[in-house]
């Protein structure tokens, strides 16, 4: 009975390959690139094994308790995610195992037909770049502050520029126990290292973002120093705290106030003053130290010594 069952099973399956087969081929009918005999074979095998993962994963209970209990398993070191639960858990690998198969039956198909695997539902990949930052070679610098900005406003004219979703990912670029709004991140992604994720809808536009990106990740270039600059002065706008330019009232220029101005002009007169005994114009006579030592001298005090200084004065 169980083999009449598997091979009605196979049977439905069959049938099932030859259908999807029997429509791909009208969608590529008198078109150019059509897969030749051997192929189409081949492409039929692989769609009745995409069928029957899609079986798989339908009764995906049974299927994983069979996946659960098989003694050939070897269970994988427990992960636990930045909210304290496992990640890796014995569901979710097998869910990851079905996908991963399913993924790598699409791309061979994708191989032979591209325009099979659309047909079966497969969406066309768009090109990606994962960029690394160096948050352990300097680990004084905030990265993260200088690709978002103040508010995040630099990541969204970058996105905008380019068209391009970018996202920073890996070890330490979500608080303790958060799970961020990627929904495209999973435990692996926690697991890697702090990187930047670009995905873009032609790979020129993933190239012209990682251009913009690439410098910020290197702290020794100018365009780091600059945008600081920038991001400080956006900031101090958003807070109200920012200061005007000072311009000087009568050269009309700015870094200087009206009373550190060069080209400011005296409106008063010098006195006529000029010591008697030096010819110096900076002080009277009385305040010159050759009258100092003078009167010293006629007191028989000695005039460098603090002492007799003070006793004279006394």
């Amino acid at each position: 009975r169980d083999q009449a069952a598997a091979a009605a099973a196979g049977g439905q399956l069959v049938a099932v390959g030859t259908q999807a087969l029997a429509l791909v081929a009208a969608r590529v009918k008198g078109g150019a690139g059509a897969p030749t005999q051997e192929r189409q074979q081949e492409l039929m095998l692989l769609q009745m094994r995409l069928r029957t993962l899609q079986e798989r994963s339908m009764d995906f209970q049974a299927e994983f308790e069979k996946w659960r209990d098989d003694p050939k398993r070897v269970d994988a070191a427990p992960i636990y995610g930045p909210d304290g639960t496992r990640a890796n858990t014995p569901e979710v690998l097998f869910r990851q195992e079905l996908a991963r198969e399913r993924a790598q039956l699409l791309a061979k198909i994708a191989k032979i037909q591209p325009t099979a695997a659309t047909a079966l539902g497969e969406a066309p990949k768009k090109p990606t770049r994962k960029l690394y930052i160096p948050d352990k070679e300097f680990p004084n610098v905030c990265f993260m502050g200088l690709i978002l900005g103040p508010r995040g406003n630099h990541h969204k004219r970058m996105e905008a520029q380019t068209m391009c979703k970018i996202r920073i990912r890996g070890r330490g670029s979500l608080r303790e126990g958060s799970r961020g709004k990627d929904a495209q991140r999973d435990f692996e992604d926690d697991q890697d290292d702090m990187h930047v994720f670009i995905e873009g809808p032609t790979e020129a536009q993933v190239q012209e973002c990682a251009a913009m990106i690439e410098p910020l990740l290197n702290p020794e270039s100018p365009r780091v120093d600059e945008l600081k600059e920038k991001h400080q002065n956006e900031l101090a706008e958003i807070n109200g705290t920012a200061k005007s330019a000072v311009f000087c009232h009568i050269c009309g220029e700015s870094g200087h106030l009206q009373w550190e101005c060069p080209a400011k002009q005296r409106s008063y007169a010098m006195a006529n003053v000029r010591c008697a005994l030096c010819g110096d114009t900076s002080h009277p006579t009385r305040d010159c130290a050759l009258n100092k030592q003078k009167n010293a001298e006629a007191a028989g005090v000695d005039p460098q010594d603090p002492a007799g200084g003070a006793a004279a004065r006394v």
